[in-house]
């Protein structure tokens, strides 16, 4: 016999134990836990928590703020930004900021009393910087196609052509004659019209 079946009787005499009461896991468990970084602060701006990821993330901006990472609670949230801190910020509020070289990206809300006063503030932040040198490398690198006098042309793994820059369109402008559809037309196009049989083309 198992345990369950040994068990003594329950109170509905079926000799069973009731499950175990679940308890709620409370607001401060579950910001423990996320990977998101939150800070609360309180009516004057003062930080009150800020869970594990928070923390962990200021430990890369360390050398720019003025509080070791571990003792952010009590200091205020122009930590991240002077503009946290004006009386006149309105929430819910998105921003950005720049401590050191790191690009920050922020989300404030505000919790009221029924009375319509603020209580509270929530604010989640992440850092956006490799983010942000991912786009400006595909910026630079763009431009540089955009720019190039030599024709360039993209193709998906279909052989569908996805980009081509300006200099391929004024050559194909030119050549629009020969081809089967119009050179404005080409991005979209497969590969398969600039050859005269497409079937060699693929099997190379």
């Amino acid at each position: 016999m198992t345990e369950l079946d040994t068990a003594a009787p329950g109170a509905n005499g079926s000799g069973r134990r009731k499950p175990a009461t679940r308890t709620a896991a409370s607001p401060t468990s579950v910001l423990e836990a996320l990977p998101t970084r939150v800070v609360l602060a309180d009516a004057d701006r003062v930080i009150t928590y800020a869970n594990p990821a928070s923390v962990e993330g200021l430990r890369g901006l360390a050398d720019w703020i003025e509080v070791a990472p571990d003792h952010v609670v009590g200091t205020r949230l122009d930590l991240f930004s002077p503009d946290l801190v004006e009386e006149d910020l309105i929430l819910p509020h998105h921003g950005t900021a720049r401590i050191g070289s790191a690009d920050l990206e922020y989300s404030l809300v505000g919790t009221y009393g029924d009375d319509g006063i603020l209580t509270s503030i929530s604010m989640t932040w992440e850092d956006v910087t490799a983010r942000h040198e991912r786009e400006q490398e595909v910026a630079r690198v763009t431009s540089m196609m955009e720019n190039s006098p030599t024709n360039m042309m993209f193709a998906d793994r279909d052989f569908v052509i996805t980009y081509m820059n300006p200099a391929s369109l004024e050559t194909l402008t030119r050549l629009e004659e020969h081809l089967p559809v119009k050179a404005s037309d080409v991005v979209g196009s497969s590969l398969d019209i600039f050859h005269s049989t497409p079937a060699y083309q693929r099997g190379i």
